[in-house]
């Protein structure tokens, strides 16, 4: 939907509740990620050890995924996390966020449509009649 949108096959933004994609993708990368890391460096730091026990193949198979999986990382965090959170049109020049840990209620409608409805008829719901 979200491409769809970019490339304007859609003419509406997706609407996300409280976590879209990337703040997804940036929560489970780190699941994959250093296990990746820290297996591949393991295999680098002692390549002698690692052989006697798995195939040959597996250092520099380990060299290439601690290298691929190094600039994935760098990438997605360079690109696509630090423009969105940091640099989008809605926060810049700073995401105040990151210190207050408050987000202010116009950016919140935008990012996060879903979860603002449900509060709003959560408020709703509890005003006394």
């Amino acid at each position: 939907q979200e491409i769809g949108y970019f490339v304007g096959l859609r003419s509406e933004r997706p609407r996300f509740d409280r976590f879209d994609w990337r703040q997804k993708f940036d929560y489970w990368s780190i699941f994959w990620g250093m296990p990746v890391m820290v297996l591949s460096g393991f295999i680098m730091a002692y390549p002698v050890f690692a052989s006697k026990i798995l195939p040959g193949w597996i250092v520099p198979a380990a060299i290439i995924a601690h290298g691929d999986e190094a600039i994935l990382a760098v990438s997605w965090i360079v690109i696509i996390h630090i423009f969105f959170n940091h640099f989008s049109p809605r926060v810049f020049p700073i995401n105040t966020s990151i210190f207050t840990r408050k987000v202010s209620e116009e950016v919140y409608r935008h990012e996060h449509p879903l979860e603002y409805e449900r509060w709003q008829q959560a408020d709703q719901l509890e005003e006394p009649k």
